[in-house]
C-alpha cells in the first residue's frame, strides 16, 4: 500500500527550514558586525601626562602601546601607568633617569621616573637633618640624569681664653731730646674668655662667631716718654749725652742723631757692615777732597761711598764709637775687605784702634 503525502505536513516543514535558515544569517551578521565595530573604534580623548604635563590625546586603540603610538610619544617597559578613573583614561608617562647620592662618605645610585630629590632619597634610605644642605634642594623634580650631594651640618661651641692686647699711652719730656722716646712702664696683655659658634660641614669647620667674650685679666697700657727738648744747631751728635762723651769724630749734625741704648741710629738711609783700618798724617796734610785731614773726616772707596756722604760709625762690639764723619779722603788701604780708613790724630791712636769690625749708617 502506497503512502499518501500530506501537503500541509510539507510545508510546515519547509517554514521550519526557512526559519532556521534565517536565523543563521542573523547572527552571522550580528557578529560580523561586533567585530568590524572592534576594529574601527569610535575616537577618544586620553590625558597623557608626560613629565608632568598634561597633554590630552585622541586615540582608538584599546591597548597602552597602542594609545602611545598615537599620541607620538616613545616609552620602554616600566616608563607609563594606565588608569581608569571616573573623569576618564589616564596615562601616565615618565622616562627612567639615573640618580646619584653622595651622602656620609657614600655614593649610591637609583634608577626612577620624575619625581621629587627628596623621594629619591626616601628611596635609597637617606635620612637629611633639618639643618643639612641638599643640592639640588629637596623639593627639586627632576627630569634627567642628575648628582644630589647631601652635606652633614652640625654646630658646636667652643670657649678659650684669648690675649687682649695692651694699649700705649705717651708722656711728653724735656729729658729726652725732640723725636726720641723711651718706654717707661712695659705694657702687659690681659685675657678674656670667649665663646664661639662654630659650624661643621662634613666634619670641616667652615665659620667660627663670636657670641660672648667675657674680660678675665685687664691690660696694663704701655708708658712711653716722648722727648720734647730741642738742641740749639749743632750743640749735640747724639741724643744720648753720655754716648757724646765718648765720640771721638768732633762733627757735629744740625740736629741731634737719635740713637737706641745700644749707640745705634733710629733713622738711616742704609746701613754697611764692613772692616775699618786708622791711619794719621803730617801736620798740614790734606784729603784727597782739599780740605785739611783731621778728626771726622775719613778715607773711602768713593765708588762704593761718594766724597761728602754723611755717615755715623761705630764698632760691632761696642768699644769704639767714632761718630759723625763725611766721605772726605781716600787711599791705597780702601781696598779688598777694608771699606773704612778712619782718621785719628797720633800714631798711638791709630795702633791702638788696629782693625775693627764697624757698622756704618749712612745718613
Amino acid at each position: 500500500m502506497t503512502d499518501q503525502i500530506n501537503p500541509r505536513r510539507c510545508a510546515k516543514r519547509k517554514f521550519k527550514l526557512r526559519s532556521s535558515l534565517f536565523a543563521g544569517v542573523c547572527l552571522f551578521a550580528f557578529a560580523a558586525a561586533l567585530t568590524l565595530s572592534g576594529l574601527h573604534s569610535p575616537a577618544r580623548t586620553v590625558a597623557v601626562y608626560y613629565n608632568g604635563l598634561c597633554q590630552p590625546a585622541e586615540v582608538t586603540a584599546t591597548d597602552v602601546e597602542g594609545m602611545l603610538e598615537q599620541a607620538g610619544i616613545e616609552a620602554a617597559a616600566g616608563e607609563y601607568d594606565y588608569e581608569q578613573t571616573e573623569e576618564g583614561e589616564v596615562l601616565r608617562v615618565s622616562p627612567l633617569f639615573t640618580l646619584t647620592v653622595r651622602a656620609d662618605g657614600e655614593t649610591k645610585t637609583l634608577t626612577a621616573r620624575t619625581n621629587t630629590v627628596q623621594s629619591a632619597l626616601d628611596s635609597l634610605g637617606v635620612t637629611v637633618g633639618r639643618r643639612d644642605l641638599v643640592t639640588p634642594a629637596v623639593d627639586t623634580i627632576y627630569n634627567e640624569n642628575c648628582d644630589i650631594v647631601v652635606q652633614r651640618v652640625r654646630f658646636t661651641r667652643d670657649t678659650v681664653t684669648e690675649p687682649v692686647a695692651y694699649g700705649v699711652t705717651y708722656e711728653e719730656t724735656a729729658s729726652l731730646p725732640k723725636g726720641q722716646t723711651r718706654v717707661k712702664t712695659a705694657g702687659a696683655n690681659g685675657s678674656q674668655t670667649v665663646v664661639y659658634n662654630e659650624k661643621w660641614v662634613d666634619g670641616e669647620r667652615v665659620e667660627r662667631t663670636a657670641l660672648s667674650a667675657t674680660l678675665a685679666v685687664a691690660p696694663k697700657d704701655e708708658v712711653v716718654l716722648r722727648g720734647t727738648k730741642v738742641y740749639p744747631k749743632g750743640e749735640a751728635v747724639t741724643t744720648d749725652e753720655a754716648l757724646n762723651e765718648k765720640l771721638v769724630s768732633p762733627l757735629c749734625p744740625d740736629q741731634p742723631i737719635a740713637v737706641d741704648d745700644d749707640g745705634r741710629p733710629l733713622s738711616y738711609r742704609r746701613q754697611i757692615n764692613g772692616i775699618a783700618t786708622a791711619y794719621t798724617a803730617s801736620e798740614g796734610g790734606l784729603t784727597s777732597t782739599g780740605p785739611l785731614a783731621q778728626l771726622g773726616y775719613i778715607a773711602v772707596d768713593p765708588s762704593e761711598i761718594p766724597y761728602g756722604t754723611m755717615m755715623y760709625i761705630k764698632t760691632a762690639d761696642g768699644s769704639y764709637y767714632y761718630g759723625y764723619a763725611k766721605a772726605a779722603d781716600t787711599g791705597g788701604f780702601i781696598s779688598g775687605p777694608v771699606t773704612v780708613d778712619l782718621y785719628f790724630s797720633s800714631e798711638a791712636e791709630c795702633r791702638q784702634f788696629g782693625v775693627r769690625d764697624v757698622e756704618i749708617y749712612i745718613l
